[in-house]
């Protein structure tokens, strides 16, 4: 995913979190949770399968660097640990690396704001109820 899809999603998370305020916006929000819950659901899933298909890559990456460590640089290393070593400095290694931590880190935000949505309906419900009482219709 790209930092501006990210950002994009970012923004639509703070919109799809926030609280209204007035009871026609919370019935609003109230009647469109289930929806915006299962586009959470696909975005997580969809970055989630993004990760995993990076992480294999860096196993792959790690594997062929290990086998040349192991039987064809100039220096020899004399055991596994060794050319594991080596392989995780080395610069595409790295670069890989630093392209899966960010991606798992995407992953956080929209998994934590996944949370955040599946827990709002009980605080809609009751904010709900509290304008009612405060308007003496309960």
């Amino acid at each position: 995913m790209t930092k501006e899809k990210y950002e994009e999603l970012q923004k639509k998370a703070d919109e799809d979190v926030k609280m209204p305020s007035d009871m026609n916006g919370l019935m609003q929000k109230n009647d469109i949770m289930a929806t915006l819950i299962q586009e959470w659901i696909k975005i997580c899933n969809r970055q989630a399968y993004n990760v995993i298909e990076i992480e294999e890559r860096i196993n792959q990456l790690k594997g062929k660097l290990v086998k040349y460590y192991k039987y064809e640089d100039n220096y020899k290393w004399n055991t596994l640990a060794e050319c594991e070593s080596q392989a995780m400095y080395n610069p595409q290694f790295i670069k890989y690396r630093k392209v899966y931590l960010k991606q798992k880190a995407y992953l956080k935000f929209f998994e934590d704001t996944l949370a955040n949505l599946k827990g709002m309906p009980y605080s809609i419900k009751n904010d709900i109820e509290w304008k009612k009482y405060g308007m003496g219709m309960s």
